[in-house]
């Protein structure tokens, strides 16, 4: 199925036909001066807030570079070259996606320093079941917060709820380290979260916090699947208010914001909704400290594996190496994950061809315990997985803002005491980062 773009003959574009899995933005000759809410940034959190207010009957206007942000379909449809898996448990974005491939964990190979290969129920396991036990009981203890916490940040916001509950706030500060050392979990992190936090985050144990262990973890007791994303779907009844430009500045104005726009100049809005990545956020608000960001390359390949890896489903490496993980897809396709942007595909492949290579710098931001709030000044909202990462828990972001904005609708639109993010706009420019 193709989605058909209205792109108009100005500033190069030309209209085209994109695939569902990541229809494209259009650039439009004469848009709207005023507008009653702009969202800046078309990933899963900005397309949420749009399709709640959309919903609610509210004007808007999304402007972004593309659709889909990190999430990313090859352009053969192969591979996920972005977010790779959603859990069972993501109630309102699997709404907009289509389910493949359940990740089975019998079929993941993890590997050790040495180069040895075991499998999730290898008799390592067994050598250390006082451990196992152990951590799924946390685990257990985490799902349940972490369930309750989700259906507050519609309500309450992500930073508040976390906050608002002292054992998860409590596990947001604390270092993976700490946290395995306090319950003795040293043997069981090595050999089985390591390689699959590695895989997956990017990042390793050092540098994650408990509260990132345990969410990446989930896995383990919640079923993932691979997917592909239906963006048709998703934005069904406003994809003609998605906008293609690069927003380069925020400004206080009055009773609302002054938008700087590459391709359409200046945009006034009343609502402010940022949906960017943090370190675009960063720069279009001046945040004073967020997380530190991860990157990796993410290769489409097709080829014939070596032993052992065409043996399983993926394979998940220790920290001590640049690949991060090998997937084998249900069509043949392999995508490899590494921190290498020339990675040694000759040890894993006998022969090979790199089709698509996406690299993610950052791919999002995870190192440390920064919160960062919702409500960055009057009418003007931050929302994403700044704070937890996860597309579930960045759409839940966006319907709360969303829903901030719809409950104020009417209300008088005054500027009184801007917080600091403010304050930075109305005093002062910002880079010109992209949407």
């Amino acid at each position: 199925m193709m989605i058909r773009t209205k792109a108009m003959q100005s500033r190069g574009a030309v209209t085209q036909s994109l695939p569902t899995a990541r229809p494209g933005a259009r650039i439009v000759p004469a848009l709207d001066r005023r507008t009653e809410t702009i969202i800046v940034g078309a990933g899963i959190a900005g397309l949420a807030c749009a399709r709640r207010l959309h919903d609610a009957g509210r004007a808007l206007v999304v402007i972004s570079e593309d659709v889909g942000g990190r999430i990313q379909r090859s352009c053969d449809g192969a591979v996920n070259l972005g977010a790779y898996y959603v859990r069972a448990d993501y109630a309102h974005v699997n709404r907009y996606v289509r389910l493949g491939r359940r990740i089975d964990r019998l079929a993941i190979r993890r590997y050790d320093t040495d180069g040895r290969a075991y499998t999730y129920w290898d008799r390592r396991l067994f050598l250390h079941l006082p451990q196992a036990a152990r951590f799924l009981r946390l685990l257990l203890q985490f799902r349940r917060r972490y369930d309750n916490l989700k259906q507050r940040t519609v309500r309450i916001g992500q930073a508040a709820a976390i906050r608002s509950d002292p054992a998860l706030g409590r596990l947001y500060q604390q270092p993976a380290a700490d946290f395995i050392g306090q319950h003795q979990l040293t043997d069981l992190a090595r050999l089985y979260l390591a390689p699959g936090l590695h895989g997956t985050t990017f990042a390793s144990l050092g540098d994650l916090t408990a509260f990132a262990l345990l969410l990446g973890a989930l896995p383990v007791l919640v079923p993932a699947y691979e997917f592909t994303a239906r963006f048709d779907l998703l934005v069904d009844g406003f994809a003609d208010a998605i906008v293609a430009d690069t927003v380069t500045a925020i400004s206080a104005h009055g009773a609302g914001y002054h938008i700087a726009t590459k391709a359409h100049g200046p945009l006034f809005a009343k609502r402010v909704v940022i949906a960017t990545p943090t370190d675009v956020a960063a720069r279009l608000l001046g945040l004073p400290a967020t997380k530190r960001g991860v990157a990796a390359h993410m290769f489409h390949v097709t080829g014939t594996l070596r032993d052992p890896y065409r043996q399983a489903d993926i394979h998940l490496f220790p920290e001590t190496e640049p690949t991060l993980a090998i997937a084998r897809q249900e069509g043949g396709a392999v995508l490899v994950t590494s921190r290498q942007s020339d990675p040694d595909l000759d040890r894993y492949f006998t022969n090979w061809r790199v089709v698509e290579h996406k690299h993610w710098d950052p791919a999002f931001h995870l190192i440390g315990h920064n919160l960062l709030e919702c409500e960055q000044g009057p009418n003007l909202y931050l929302i994403g997985d700044h704070n937890i990462v996860g597309l579930e828990d960045a759409y839940l972001t966006g319907l709360y803002a969303a829903n901030q904005i719809i409950s104020k609708t009417g209300a008088p639109d005054r500027v009184t005491g801007p917080s600091f993010a403010a304050h930075h706009l109305a005093t002062s420019g910002a880079p010109s980062p992209g949407s």
